[in-house]
């Protein structure tokens, strides 16, 4: 009420339906970028395994239920975003590694026996 607040000044708006697409297509692929960008520091070695988060505690007031319930959401639209792009990884025992079969498969134009799928499905367990 006296123009004194804790954290960052926010401004809102209110997108058309058009626009709300192009900008969540946008945030997926930012949120997309960073979930490989992490992979690859994983990777590499760049990215540390301890989890930064409630290092940097945040004030901001009870009432504020818009806010927390935006940030639920982006949370939870961020978690589905990392599962999907993680399940089709071409890693043998999730979708993506089924996919990179049935497309081995397209290339070598024959199915695959059963064993050797076995095979390659159990190499990617260990």
């Amino acid at each position: 009420m006296i123009g004194i607040f804790f954290g960052q000044q926010t401004k809102s708006f209110k997108p058309g339906p058009l626009e709300a697409v192009k900008l969540s297509v946008q945030r997926n692929i930012e949120f997309g970028g960073l979930i490989f960008k992490t992979l690859g520091g994983l990777f590499v070695g760049t990215t540390s395994l301890v989890s930064s988060w409630g290092q940097s505690p945040s004030l901001s007031c009870p009432v504020n239920r818009r806010r927390r319930m935006m940030a639920l959401l982006t949370l939870m639209a961020s978690i589905s975003l990392n599962l999907g792009l993680l399940n089709l990884m071409p890693i043998p025992v999730l979708d993506g590694g089924h996919i990179a079969i049935m497309a081995m498969e397209g290339i070598a134009r024959r199915d695959f026996s059963a064993q050797v799928k076995e095979k390659m499905l159990l190499a990617g367990l260990c």
